[in-house]
């Protein structure tokens, strides 16, 4: 039997391994693996380089938008991770109460990240540089929530906007009003004012009117003077007549009942009398109360309507307490935007994670040596563009947890040789470190600042501005166990202020103007002081006593003027009804004469009858 043997492999063979099935080579590397492998890659590298800083752009408008409750904007948005870092370009935060104005707007910034937190899930910040930071900035188009969202985000505020009310109107805030210089026209004034004068003596007038007519009802309805005669005849002839003992005595019996039918009516007589005495007693004393009656409204309306140089002594509260609190105002509604994450930030914990799903599993987060917020900037490093120049200054530790951190936020930041101002410094501490009682303190120092047409008030009644002036400023601010102390102390040099012209002749007016543009210096310090729900504003000024030196002298004699004139006035306008009063109170005289008659004629017959009077 044959056997079939197979060749011997060539060299080439031997080194170049076996062939697959198909007759291709077999060797190490599977090229369709590493084409999908490579494909994958290239298509995450794509989806990072178009979609990942999309996202982070649209998370930071999204979130900032649900905080603030208006636009938040962002130009563009760079992640990286090689190293970690973020960058944000043109970011804009929308005033929410001005859609068409920016509250914050930042040129860039830029913040480089801990990798190995980012996997741990936190957002830890060694540096963030900030760039061109501004307050105030117009807008291009309006920040304006849809109204939907307007309306959700806004509901949750309505509770902090009643608290703003009631505080501001605490403060006095809506109530500065300066005292019209005006002269009032009296005669318009009467007609628009109750006189209480007027009123009594008209009052008095129908009083006498109705007392009048009572009494001539009355009169009629009574015994007169025929009906009591009437009982003389009866009596004389009821004795005239001779007759035996019997008739004597019926005569005798008939003399009793007419005695008793005289008495009752000199009663009923007597009765009256009695309530017209008291009743005319009191009118006529009524009648000489009235005249000093008109000096009341006299002392009421002087008051009103006269000027007085001590209402000049807080002239500066007048002036400048509506823009201070306008400022408490936009201040205490940025505090409670920002109120609900102040709160979470002292509970003294970050929001538990909510309890997962069966079988998705959970984020456990170990023991760690050091724990750390998750979210935590070390330090902020920014500059600050102000109308009165560029600030720098740093922030540090602000984060999410500061009961976790125990550290407080501090401020730093300073300018000097500054456009409009020698130096500028603000520094503060911000510590929430301790749970339920969060407490913080700042101060402000401005030196050789130059203020140019900067209104100083714009009360209707007495606008003034500030033309020139070098002012100096120092501000302290604390806030601790829920009281709130702030002080603000100015000096002002070298002012020249300016006031628009009175419209119409006022001398008062004038007077304050010309005081004011001659002032060359003065000072102000204002406080806000109190519980966070219980806080009063003070203001006090060396103004004060400069423009009540200025006009107290014209103040006093125009209200001297003023109130003799009104004083005239009220008494021309009672003069009338006054005098209508005490002319009819002698109506009523009559009366008490005819009582007394009637009361005489009864008296007479009861005493020739024998019997004693009943009264």
């Amino acid at each position: 039997m044959s056997q079939t043997t197979q060749p011997p492999a060539n060299d080439s063979e031997k080194r170049d391994g076996p062939k697959s099935p198909q007759g291709g080579k077999k060797g190490w590397i599977r090229w369709p693996g590493l084409i999908a492998f490579v494909a994958i890659t290239l298509i995450l590298a794509v989806v990072w380089h178009f979609l990942a800083d999309w996202l982070v752009k649209r998370a930071v408008e999204s979130a900032g938008t649900r905080a603030v409750g208006a636009k938040v904007e962002v130009a563009a948005a760079d992640l990286s991770l090689f190293p970690a870092g973020l960058v944000l370009d043109g970011l804009q935060v929308t005033n929410p109460d001005a859609p068409m104005t920016n509250a914050v707007e930042i040129g860039r910034v830029g913040m480089d990240l801990e990798l190995a937190q980012l996997i741990r899930r936190r957002v830890v910040v060694n540096l963030m540089q900030v760039d061109a930071l501004r307050f105030n900035t117009e807008r291009k188009s309006s920040g304006a929530l849809p109204d939907k969202q307007r309306r959700k985000e806004g509901a949750d505020s309505e509770g902090a906007g009643e608290a703003l009310k009631k505080g501001l109107e605490k403060m006095g805030c809506g109530n500065f009003k300066l005292p019209s210089f005006e002269k009032p026209d009296l005669q318009n004034l009467l007609a628009n004012e109750q006189l209480k004068s007027l009123e009594l003596a008209q009052q008095l007038e129908a009083d006498i009117k109705a007392e009048e007519a009572y009494w001539q009802k009355t009169l009629k309805e009574l015994p007169d003077q025929q009906t009591l005669k009437a009982y003389e005849e009866k009596l004389k002839g009821l004795s005239s007549k001779k007759s035996d003992l019997g008739a004597l005595l019926g005569k005798a019996g008939d003399a009793l009942t007419v005695q008793k039918e005289l008495r009752a009516d000199l009663e009923r007589i007597k009765a009256a009398q009695q309530r017209f005495q008291k009743s005319s007693r009191d009118l006529r004393q009524r009648v000489q109360q009235l005249p000093k009656a008109p000096m009341a409204d006299v002392r009421r309306l002087q008051a009103k309507y006269s000027l007085s140089a001590d209402g000049l002594a807080n002239l500066s509260q007048l002036l400048i307490g509506g823009q201070l609190c306008d400022h408490w105002q936009t201040a205490w509604e940025w505090y409670q935007r920002l109120k609900p994450y102040i709160a979470q930030a002292t509970a003294g914990g970050e929001a538990a994670a909510p309890e997962p799903e069966r079988g998705t599993g959970a984020y456990v987060r170990f023991t760690e040596k050091t724990p750390l917020p998750t979210f935590l900037i070390r330090q902020t490093k920014a500059s600050v563009q102000l109308p009165l120049g560029a600030l720098s200054g740093k922030i540090e530790n602000i984060n999410s947890n500061p009961p976790l951190l125990g550290k407080p936020t501090a401020f730093n930041f300073l300018g000097r040789d500054l456009a409009a101002a020698k130096s500028l410094s603000a520094t503060g501490l911000i510590d929430l470190v301790t749970p339920g009682d969060p407490s913080s303190r700042a101060k402000l120092e401005l030196n050789g600042y130059q203020l140019d047409k900067v209104p100083l008030s714009r009360e209707a009644a007495l606008p003034v501005t500030v033309d020139t002036a070098l002012a100096d400023l120092a501000a302290d601010f604390s806030f601790a166990e829920q009281r709130v102390n702030t002080s603000v102390d100015m000096d002002f040099d070298a002012v020249k202020l300016s006031a628009a012209a009175p419209a119409g002749d006022n001398a008062v007016q004038t007077a304050l103007i010309n005081g004011l543009t001659g002032i060359r210096r003065f000072d102000l310090v204002a406080s806000v002081m109190g519980n966070v729900d219980d806080y009063r504003m003070k203001i006090r000024s060396s103004l004060d006593q400069t423009l009540k030196d200025a006009v107290g002298g014209l103040v006093k004699k125009e209200a001297a003027k003023l109130s003799a004139q009104i004083e005239s006035k009220v008494r021309q306008a009672v003069s009338a009804p006054l005098s209508n009063a005490q002319q009819q109170i002698d109506v009523l005289g009559p009366v008490g004469d005819e009582l007394q008659k009637r009361l005489n004629i009864g008296g007479e017959l009861l005493k020739g009858s024998g019997l004693k009077l009943p009264f």
